[in-house]
């Protein structure tokens, strides 16, 4: 095991790219923006894809610098094959590639894991074809993804399409929990807050995600939590998506174009502007299958239809009983917490915020002084008790604990 605790240690990595590395502190690489005549970092596997093994150890990577728009493969790692990267945090980071570009690897073949990453900053392709995510560029082979998380901007100098918030375009069989993405993502065809496109033999298996960042493309597929799903079997469940999505043809809150997958426990709440198959939650459509109701906020988002899910305004969104009604786990996958995600559900232990109390959060779309119905209906529900007025015009609450 060789432990890395300077960033001229960090670039040595490309001298073995069989071994096993470790992070032993946190890194300064701002020195890395004045490197290679402006080129800086030069990813890890390039010309030869990385096969060891990388752990962060919890620590930072702060500041890594690559402008290197005449190249794919482009990340703190080039191209990796069949290996484990876990804890560890890129933050402010500046990276241009042309396409295979991301801020921790842009393209993974083989069986890949990759854990508690976190990915912070700004993100660019120039004059691509595409394939450019948070996370990962693209991906081959089979590839888990957990508690990972990215923040900031990937953007684009002239349209390229298969932006992602984690994955640009993903061709592998894939499984993506608890993680999440607060980047804001541009692009042109292809363009989604979690994933651009999936497709091409890869399967997507996504469960405890969510997007909040806003996604603007300028030709087909954006959605909030993938932007084109093309003819595979996706299934997506237990997510829901929160920026605001734009495009052109083929829009939806969560899904701009999703075709012969299910899915889920899926909201969203974003606005949605598009001209050709725009839908509040889901755009575009065939043979999809919805397994458990999906909602969407048809007050927000400006939309009231869509090819899947139910409308529900604002209040409904909020309110708990809706996603009792629905059958969402609560509260071992979503509860409703006072503060938390602006009243809307939220996911247990992904939501930092979200509450795990065996009672869900009493609905704060409703005044604390004021007895209506929906309120006696939330308790009901929460607390296996009943509510009536009696005889003699008290309001009378009885649980199942006590009188």
């Amino acid at each position: 095991m060789t432990v890395i605790t300077t960033v001229a240690q960090l670039q040595d990595m490309d001298l073995d790219l069989t071994g096993d590395y470790e992070l032993g502190c946190n890194i300064d690489a701002s020195a890395t923006v004045g490197w290679n005549g402006g080129l800086g970092f030069e990813p890890i596997g390039t010309g030869v894809d990385f096969t060891g093994r990388f752990d962060g150890k919890g620590f930072t990577i702060n500041g890594l610098f690559i402008n290197r728009p005449a190249i794919g493969s482009v990340g703190l790692f080039g191209v990796i094959d069949g290996v484990t990267i876990s804890s560890v945090t890129l933050a402010n980071i500046d990276i241009t590639g042309k396409y295979l570009t991301a801020g921790l690897v842009g393209c993974t073949q083989g069986i890949v894991a990759i854990s508690n990453c976190h990915v912070g900053g700004s993100i660019k392709a120039f004059n691509s074809s595409g394939e450019v995510g948070g996370i990962i560029g693209c991906s081959y082979g089979t590839l888990a993804i957990s508690a990972c998380s990215v923040d900031g901007s990937i953007g684009i100098h002239d349209y390229v399409d298969s932006m992602g918030g984690i994955i640009g375009q993903n061709r592998a069989n894939l499984i993506i929990t608890n993680s999440y993405s607060n980047a804001s993502v541009i692009g042109d065809d292809y363009v989604g807050g979690l994933i651009g496109i999936s497709g091409w033999g890869g399967i997507v298996n996504m469960k405890r995600c969510f997007s909040i960042g806003d996604v603007t493309g300028h030709s087909w597929g954006a959605g909030g939590l993938i932007g084109d799903s093309y003819h595979v079997n996706d299934s997506i469940t237990d997510c829901y998506a929160r920026g605001d999505i734009v495009g052109d043809e083929g829009v939806g809150g969560a899904f701009g174009s999703f075709y012969n997958g299910t899915y889920g426990n899926v909201y969203s709440t974003g606005a949605v502007i598009g001209n050709t198959d725009v839908g509040g939650l889901h755009g575009y459509g065939g043979g999809t299958e919805e397994i458990t109701p999906c909602f969407w906020d048809t007050q927000t988002s400006g939309q009231a239809a869509s090819v899947g899910g139910t409308g529900k305004t604002t209040a409904e969104m909020k309110a708990i009983a809706t996603i009792l009604e629905a059958g969402w786990s609560i509260p071992s996958i979503w509860n409703i917490s006072l503060g938390c995600n602006s009243g809307y559900p939220c996911l247990v232990g992904v939501n930092a915020c979200c509450g795990d109390s065996a009672v869900a959060g009493v609905d704060p779309t409703i005044a604390p002084k004021c007895v209506t119905l929906e309120l006696i209906r939330n308790l009901e529900m929460m607390n296996n008790s009943r509510g009536y007025i009696s005889k003699t015009g008290n309001f009378v609450y009885e649980s199942r604990y006590h009188r």
